[in-house]
C-alpha cells in the first residue's frame, strides 16, 4: 500500500545513529546518495489534530501519509535489504509503511511464521505467551532503520488473515499478555501507528473480535503514546463499523473494493468521526471484485481520494509486488 501525504518543511533530525549488528544507519545514511532534497520528517509519534479531522505530529504540523505496504518485510528481508528498500522509499517521498509484526503464509512469509533465516516469533510453537527475544530484536532493528529514514511503521500486531486461529487457540488472556509485552517493548519507539486486522471478515463474531480487542487493550495498558487503527472486512468497511473499537481507534481505516469515495464519505460524515484514510482498495496485478486493478481504475481511486474529503488526508495503496516483498 502507498499512503499519500506530502508535507515539506525543515528537516527534524532524529539525532540518533543506530548500531545494528555492525551496520550503522543514521537519519542521513543512504538518503543523500539517493536524493538531494529530503522531505520534512515529522516529530513522531503522530496524533489526531485538535478537530479530529486529520493527523499532526508532536509540533502540530499536519502529517500526510505517503506510503507502501511491505507487509511481509519482517519475515522476508535482511537488515541490509530493509535499509536499501527504505532509502528507496524515502527517495520517492514515502513516509509510512504497513508491516505485519507476525507474518505467515497468509501474507507471503513462511507457513510457520519464521523469518527467511529461520527465527521463530515464539519459543514454543503456537504459544503467543512465549515471545522469542531474537525475533523481536529483528523487529527492533527494522523500526530503528525506519526511524533513520524518517519513516513511520503502521505495525499490524494482530494480523487476522493468518494469525486469528493462533490467537483463538491461545485465548483472550494470553492475547492480552502478548499485547502488554508488545506495548511495553515499543511504548517509547516514536515511529509507530498500531494496527489490527487484515481481511477481518469475522469481526462481527463477538469471540473473534474480543480476541483482537484483547491484544489492543493489552498494548494500551502499557503504551499511552501511539494511535491505533484497524482494517475490517471487504468488500467495504470502515474501522468505526465496529462500535466495540470506538474508544480505541484514533484513525478510521476505509477498506473497499467499490468506488472509494462512497465509504470515505460515509466515514467522514459519522457523528463520532475520526481522521479518515483508505487502508485498502483495488490494486494492480490482482483482480479484486467490483472495479478491478486496471490502470484507469487505479487513477480514479487516486483522484477520488484526493477529491473527496479524505483527499484532505490519507490514502493507502496496496501493490502485490510490495505486500509480497519479493
Amino acid at each position: 500500500m502507498r499512503l499519500r501525504f506530502i508535507v515539506s518543511r525543515k528537516v527534524f533530525a532524529l539525532g540518533i545513529i543506530w548500531a545494528l549488528g555492525g551496520e550503522f544507519f543514521s537519519a542521513t545514511h543512504g538518503a543523500a546518495a539517493e536524493s538531494s532534497t529530503r522531505p520534512y520528517v515529522p516529530v513522531y509519534p503522530v496524533k489526531a489534530s485538535p478537530n479530529n479531522r486529520y493527523l499532526v505530529d508532536q509540533d502540530n504540523v499536519p502529517f500526510m501519509m505517503v506510503g507502501d505496504s511491505p507487509q511481509s518485510l519482517l519475515g522476508r528481508m535482511s537488515k541490509s535489504d530493509t535499509a536499501y528498500y527504505m532509502a528507496n522509499r524515502q527517495r520517492y517521498g514515502i513516509n509510512t509503511l504497513w508491516v505485519n509484526l507476525l507474518c505467515n503464509d497468509a501474507t507471503a512469509c513462511n507457513p510457520d511464521g519464521t523469518t527467511f533465516d529461520g527465527i521463530p516469533p515464539v519459543t514454543t510453537p503456537g504459544e503467543i505467551s512465549t515471545p522469542n527475544p531474537e525475533y523481536f530484536e529483528r523487529a527492533d532493528d527494522m523500526l530503528k532503520i525506519a526511524a533513520g529514514y524518517g519513516i513511520t511503521i503502521l505495525l499490524n500486531v494482530a494480523e487476522t488473515a493468518g494469525w486469528l486461529n493462533t490467537f483463538k487457540a491461545n485465548g483472550p488472556d494470553k492475547a492480552a499478555d502478548f499485547g502488554r509485552y508488545i506495548g511495553n517493548r515499543y511504548k517509547d519507539v516514536p515511529n509507530i501507528i498500531w494496527m489490527y486486522g487484515n481481511d477481518f471478515q469475522t469481526w462481527a463474531d463477538l469471540s473473534d473480535d474480543a480476541l483482537v480487542l484483547s491484544v489492543a487493550k493489552g498494548i494500551m495498558s502499557a503504551d499511552h503514546n501511539h494511535i491505533h487503527t484497524t482494517e475490517l472486512n471487504y468488500l467495504s468497511s470502515g474501522s468505526l463499523d465496529d462500535a466495540r473499537w470506538d474508544t480505541i481507534v484514533n484513525i478510521d481505516g476505509v477498506y473497499t473494493y467499490y468506488p472509494t469515495y462512497a465509504q470515505i464519505l460515509k466515514e467522514y460524515n459519522r457523528p463520532n468521526f475520526k481522521p479518515v484514510f483508505t487502508v485498502e482498495a483495488n490494486y494492480e496485478f490482482e483482480q479484486n471484485y467490483a472495479d478491478r486493478g486496471s490502470p484507469e481504475n487505479l487513477r480514479r481511486q487516486e483522484y477520488w481520494t484526493r477529491r473527496y474529503r479524505a483527499a484532505l488526508r490519507e490514502r493507502v495503496y496496496l501493490e502485490t509486488s510490495l505486500w509480497l516483498v519479493i
